[in-house]
């Protein structure tokens, strides 16, 4: 597992990557002193929260803590991350939402669990939510350490509510990643590399399209509010009306290079069909 060739795929999020160096190094250098037979204890790995906006990597960033672990021996099967969200851990009677998250645990042993929007687990001012049933079975399971808990959500007030819900979680909790919003360079680059992966170019021979004209374009074309709320999501919604518009100007006769090519007027145009600003808030 290389992790430098992962992070070069990943665009942005330099403290993030940072971090996950340091997490890797850190537990390597753990696993030499048991093989030293040092006394470190047995390899219990922290769990951690991340903490950003939506569309900013976070999942994806908890599949390389699985596979750094995976990778040293850790316990962690290789590309174990099991995703779970609300609906995932909580049911409808008295009860059942013990057993539905124990059994989410039972799968997820021996890996990373990663509970995504985890603020909804407990909504505020639900004193007799099912959601905190849940809370408090994964809170049991975090001395343990297996598996590896991830709680992700906003970097606001909903996320402290939810680490206030139960003290114990927040004392299990030893690493913590702020995960930023991309700039519009960010999300120019996570485009044109999105649209070569699927062997797309963007502006061709003809036209220059580069990192800076395409994060113009964002810039012009998008407002604040829309780049801060769909951030990475941006980017495949882009390129779904992108594709669109191609279409428009294609024949059944266009060349190869006409029908994979993106022109500077798909994304103006791919911009104007985002959801309108008037109809989202700005997330702290």
């Amino acid at each position: 597992f290389d992790l430098e060739a992962e992070l070069a795929l990943r665009v942005g999020q330099d403290a993030i990557k940072e971090q996950l160096r340091a997490f890797k190094h850190e537990v390597m250098l753990d696993a030499r002193r048991r093989e030293l037979g040092m006394e470190v204890g047995e390899a219990t790995f922290p769990h951690m929260l991340f903490l950003g906006p939506p569309g900013c990597g976070k999942t994806s960033m908890a599949r390389l803590v699985a596979q750094i672990l995976s990778s040293i021996g850790g316990g962690a099967a290789s590309k174990h991350l099991v995703e779970a969200q609300r609906a995932s851990l909580v049911a409808g009677v008295i009860g059942a939402t013990a057993i539905k998250t124990r059994e989410v645990l039972k799968f997820a042993k021996g890996g990373v669990l990663f509970v995504d929007e985890a603020y909804r687990l407990a909504p505020p001012g639900s004193e007799k939510d099912y959601g905190r049933e849940a809370v408090d079975e994964l809170m049991s399971e975090m001395e343990r350490g297996d598996p590896v808990m991830i709680f992700a959500g906003y970097n606001d007030d909903t996320m402290k509510e939810f680490m206030r819900l139960n003290p114990g979680i927040f004392r299990r909790v030893q690493r913590v990643f702020e995960f930023t919003r991309f700039s519009a360079e960010e999300l120019a680059q996570i485009t044109i590399t999105k649209a070569e992966s699927k062997r797309f170019s963007v502006g061709g021979a003809l036209e220059a399209l580069g990192v800076p004209e395409l994060a113009a374009i964002y810039m012009r074309h998008t407002s604040e509010a829309q780049r801060a709320n769909m951030n990475g999501g941006m980017v495949d919604s882009v390129l779904r009306a992108a594709k669109r518009h191609l279409d428009r100007r294609m024949g059944v006769e266009s060349t190869l290079e006409e029908l994979s090519t993106y022109r500077a007027e798909d994304f103006v145009k791919a911009c104007a069909d985002l959801p309108k600003a008037e109809l989202l808030e700005t997330p702290a």
